[in-house]
């Protein structure tokens, strides 16, 4: 991590040290955006605007809801796909795969086949350790909370966890916090 400074020292000398000018930023990002002015091309600033109003994901490639989404993905260059997309779709097809594990081995537990104590906890273990990678502070978080939380077979997990009333307040917090870092799929 590096810090950026949203309004650039260059053209703003006296926010140099300013708090509220200051953000966490990976280096590539820091360097893409380099000496980009959001005063006369507004990008998202993550502290003020929540990025989901102008971003959204189709196959783990980010879209743009308006002209501040676009110029977001433009100028921090969003859609890399060699060093961002390939990542995105690799970390979202190994997330699919966990849900789906799974979401097989509570089929089966809830259809009566290996009922233990030590089954059950290796599946709501395994739901949790799987959500806490859609954290915000995970690498490629965002990816992981929108496609977690946007499979069908995290549906079926909760919903059935919930029938058999093993979806905890830790379950129900880790939702939460992985709503929050969603991005919507178009």
């Amino acid at each position: 991590m590096e810090v950026e400074h949203f309004l650039p020292k260059k053209h703003y000398p006296n926010l140099v040290v300013d708090w509220d000018n200051l953000l966490p930023s990976c280096k590539r990002c820091n360097t893409n955006k380099g000496e980009h002015d959001p005063n006369n091309d507004y990008i998202i600033n993550p502290c003020r605007d929540d990025p989901k109003t102008h971003i959204t994901m189709r196959n783990y490639r980010l879209k743009a809801n308006d002209q501040i989404g676009q110029n977001t993905i433009d100028v921090l260059y969003l859609n890399d796909t060699e060093r961002l997309v390939q990542c995105r779709f690799l970390i979202g097809n190994e997330a699919q795969d966990s849900i789906e594990k799974i979401a097989d081995k509570l089929r089966d537990y809830h259809h009566g086949v290996n009922v233990s104590t030590r089954r059950k906890n290796m599946i709501v273990n395994g739901l949790k350790s799987l959500l806490r990678q859609g954290l915000p502070q995970k690498d490629y978080s965002a990816t992981v909370a929108t496609i977690i939380l946007n499979d069908e077979n995290f549906c079926y997990c909760k919903d059935i966890l919930i029938e058999l009333d093993f979806w905890d307040d830790e379950l129900s917090d880790l939702e939460k916090l992985l709503s929050i870092n969603c991005l919507n799929l178009v």
